[in-house]
């Protein structure tokens, strides 16, 4: 076997592994944070409780689904949001902020009707981009309806909303999730 054979085998290796490694890896990261802080608050608020291992993740599982039935009241998703805005005006930490808020509110409304509804293609010239339409029926001053599309750049630097008539727009059979995945990672994926 050729050193160039050898390399290919490494690499191939690396690119199988390396994504579930970095995937347990920042999972095993977040239970052991959610363990170690959150069991540290519980065992200041009750003192003398046994270290038990797995109460801190427990705290989190029961705050999670307790802020989700809080934010259903009004004054508990005022608060939230006042706060959101609050770390929005911290300059480094509003950034990391609403990056995680973008991308948990994505991937919760991916499932929802108000999440990416279709996925479509937008030509410019001989050039397609593929797009997700966001909101129907935009209307902008004394103007024609349009339709809200979302163009994702690769590897989640940004992208673009045009607002485009419908008959500007290709409807493709694809779902919100694959297309995603494709524009996402440069259309370069593993397997194949």
């Amino acid at each position: 076997m050729k050193l160039s054979g050898i390399g290919q085998l490494f690499l191939k290796g690396a690119a199988a592994l390396l994504p579930i490694i970095m995937t347990l890896t920042v999972l095993w990261w977040l239970l052991i944070s959610l363990e170690r802080v959150l069991g540290q608050v519980l065992f200041w608020l009750v003192p003398g409780l046994p270290h038990i291992t797995g109460l801190g993740l427990l705290l989190a599982i029961i705050l999670i689904f307790a802020t989700g039935l809080l934010v259903q009241i009004y004054v508990a998703r005022w608060l939230l949001e006042l706060f959101g805005r609050l770390l929005n005006r911290i300059p480094l930490v509003g950034t990391v902020y609403n990056s995680i808020r973008d991308i948990v509110a994505f991937v919760s409304s991916a499932k929802e009707s108000n999440g990416l509804k279709k996925v479509v293609l937008v030509s410019f010239d001989s050039k397609k981009l593929i797009g997700f339409v966001t909101c129907a029926d935009v209307i902008f001053e004394n103007a024609e309806p349009l339709i809200a599309v979302y163009l994702p750049m690769s590897y989640q630097i940004g992208g673009y909303t045009l607002y485009l008539p419908e008959s500007e727009l290709e409807y493709i059979d694809m779902s919100v999730e694959e297309a995603m995945r494709t524009t996402l990672t440069a259309h370069m994926r593993s397997g194949g």
